[in-house]
């Protein structure tokens, strides 16, 4: 009976909810701070950003990002995993917004290169192998897709 009211009440809006990737004030500002290396303030951004504009899938590529260079940089392979098993929902996560948004593939390919990066450190060249060839793939398909948006095809 409870499941019946949720679905009344709020399946409209979560069903109406439109996915899409972009850059805003926020997303800018978290991205400047993963690249000075301030992961937690950073992180802090992307937290709340997630919350209140889930719709915007933006989020899940910049965590991953984060994540990834304070792994990589303090060499914490305890870690790899763990961030791997995420990383591959944040993928999934950022398909939602769909291959017509030139981010979409841009952005898969680049966490593959991370995940790349990562079993690298932890000697798992076959794997790694693979994560370059996804990414590789999801590129060129990309440039098919959209060959008039060079900023977005890395």
């Amino acid at each position: 009976m409870i499941v019946c009211a949720w679905i009344l009440l709020f399946g409209p809006v979560a069903l109406s909810a439109q996915y899409d990737i972009f850059w805003t004030t926020e997303s800018k500002a978290a991205y400047s701070l993963i690249m000075d290396l301030r992961i937690e303030e950073s992180m802090s951004i992307i937290r709340l950003q997630t919350i209140t504009h889930p719709e915007n899938l933006i989020w899940p590529y910049l965590e991953d990002y984060a994540m990834f260079l304070k792994i990589f940089v303090r060499e914490d392979l305890k870690k790899v995993p763990e961030f791997l098993e995420a990383s591959t929902e944040r993928i999934e996560r950022i398909g939602i917004a769909g291959e017509s948004n030139p981010f979409t593939l841009m952005m898969q390919s680049q966490i593959h290169l991370h995940q790349c990066a990562l079993r690298l450190q932890l000697n798992q060249y076959a794997a790694a192998s693979g994560e370059v060839n996804k990414a590789f793939k999801m590129l060129k398909k990309n440039q098919k897709l959209h060959p008039y948006k060079v900023e977005k095809l890395r």
